[in-house]
Parts: C-alpha cells; sequence; structure tokens
C-alpha cells in the first residue's frame, strides 16, 4: 500500500515539488483477500493518515500538506511488474464529510 501526498508550486520547468518521504506501508499485502484501505485529512493539524484493515500505517503533514489542497482518490492496480498481471476488485467506495463541513454537498 502506498499513501503520497504531492504538492507543488510555480510554473512549469521552475516549479518546486515536495512528497511525503514515508508513503510505503510497512504491511505486507495479500492480494488475494478483501481489505479495506482508508485515509483521512485533518485541516487543524493539516495531517493526512492513511490506514489498511484498521490498522495506521502512516501519517504525512506540512509540507507538503497544506490548508488549501485539493484531495483526489486515485485506486490502481499496479504491480510494478513483478506479480504478473491480475484484476482488482472494487466493492464499495465511502466518502465522509462531517454535517459541520463548509464543503459543498453532491448530488
Amino acid at each position: 500500500m502506498m499513501g503520497t501526498v504531492h504538492s507543488w508550486s510555480g510554473v512549469w520547468p521552475q516549479y518546486k515539488t515536495q512528497i511525503n518521504k514515508n508513503h510505503l506501508a510497512e504491511a505486507t499485502l495479500d492480494r488475494t483477500k478483501l481489505h479495506t484501505f482508508g485515509a483521512s485529512y485533518d485541516p487543524i493539524r493539516q495531517k493526512v493518515t492513511w490506514f489498511l484493515d484498521g490498522v495506521r500505517q502512516m501519517s504525512a503533514d506540512a509540507p507538503p500538506v497544506g490548508a488549501n489542497q485539493n484531495f483526489y482518490l486515485i485506486m490502481s492496480a499496479q504491480n510494478r511488474g513483478s506479480a504478473g498481471p491480475y484484476t482488482m476488485y472494487v466493492k464499495t467506495i465511502w466518502a465522509y464529510v462531517p454535517p459541520s463541513s463548509t464543503l459543498p454537498v453532491a448530488e
């Protein structure tokens, strides 16, 4: 499992990038079993935390995490060529925003 925050500023080719260094989970992922992946964002601490099967794996905070970033969920079945081709099944995706959030409601 990998959890990464990318942050960049400036204009190509003179732009600056940052990435959290601890982006690979230590837990071994058994790809033959169903897993629950999770991520949370704490806007007060500006911290992103990733979970695998309910267990915290790693976190990233400022920098590269900032208060005015857009967040995107990217799911990928990449195997980096070491495990051969396989199929990824996605059962459910949930996104939760507290009722007190100022984010617009998705329709």
